[in-house]
């Protein structure tokens, strides 16, 4: 089988979408032809591109109606010389694209849509893209399929297929050297301090913010007890103003973006996933 993946993610970091389409990518590539149109400078881009067997290509998904009829110019000439089977779209910027570029193609892959995220399926694009656009839907999780259940997306029928992590590969086993992140984020004193970490993003829904302030309540004894470390892109600047404002600016390290998570997780104490909007079935939990 011929199957393109599409996202419309630009971020060089790996996130969830980036987790869940190149784990598809990694398992169904020895058995089917597969390819990957996304951006060039994202993750995504960059690990397809480094898998063996794997075609790439670098495809914009604009948001701006004067960018989107390029954009489905030079999808559509990708799909028309792939040949595919199945494309399988991951986000509302991909899936309306897809659906543009299949205009006036005469061989069309079949459509189908995995919904990630909380967001409402009642919208008059939602009914366009459920009608016009998918062949069959992919919920995440039991929860996803629930918000799907009775509306537009039940037409083409709904498979729930539930994340899932290689809990051996990111084991305590495989995390090596830790000693050294500790120290590193740490110092001297990274063995009598109890280090808490997320590795679910700096983004203000992620709620590591929250642990912020509720760890500046604290007794400042029991404050210099604890440590927090965040993984992930620069936090937006206000997030950044509060941390300051609170006095916890030594309290709290940020590791930046992470390739491999494996270190982090083993080098932590206690993990914490708080995000409060947009998530299903986060990975970093599930980590």
């Amino acid at each position: 089988m011929k199957i393109l993946y599409t996202n419309f993610h630009t971020s060089p970091g790996i996130g969830g979408h980036t987790s869940y389409i190149s784990r598809l990518i990694t398992g169904l590539n020895p058995d089917h032809d597969i390819a990957v149109a996304v951006p060039a400078q994202s993750a995504l881009y960059r690990i397809a591109n480094a898998t063996e067997g794997v075609r790439t290509y670098a495809q914009e998904y604009p948001s701006k109606l004067q960018q989107l009829p390029a954009a489905a110019a030079h999808l559509r000439d990708i799909l028309r010389k792939g040949h595919f089977d199945v494309v399988h779209v991951n986000g509302t910027a991909d899936h309306r694209l897809v659906m543009l570029a299949m205009l006036g193609l005469r061989r069309k892959p079949a459509i189908i849509f995995t919904k990630h995220n909380d967001h409402a399926t009642n919208s008059i694009g939602s009914h366009l893209r459920a009608r016009f656009g998918t062949d069959h839907c992919i919920a995440v999780c039991d929860f996803v399929a629930d918000r799907l259940a009775g509306g537009p997306y039940n037409r083409s029928g709904v498979t729930t297929i539930h994340n899932g992590i290689d809990t051996d590969y990111f084991s305590i086993l495989n995390s090596g050297d830790v000693r050294t992140l500790r120290q590193a984020i740490l110092g001297p004193m990274s063995d009598s301090r109890i280090l808490l970490g997320s590795n679910a993003g700096t983004t203000e829904y992620k709620g590591w913010i929250d642990m912020v302030r509720a760890l500046s309540q604290l007794d400042p004894r029991q404050i210099d007890r604890l440590h927090i470390a965040v993984a992930g892109p620069r936090p937006p600047q206000d997030l950044l103003d509060e941390v300051q404002q609170l006095n916890m600016n030594r309290h709290i390290s940020f590791v930046g973006d992470l390739e491999d998570v494996r270190q982090f997780i083993g080098a932590i104490d206690v993990g914490f996933v708080l995000s409060y909007r947009v998530e299903t079935i986060s990975f970093a939990c599930q980590k």
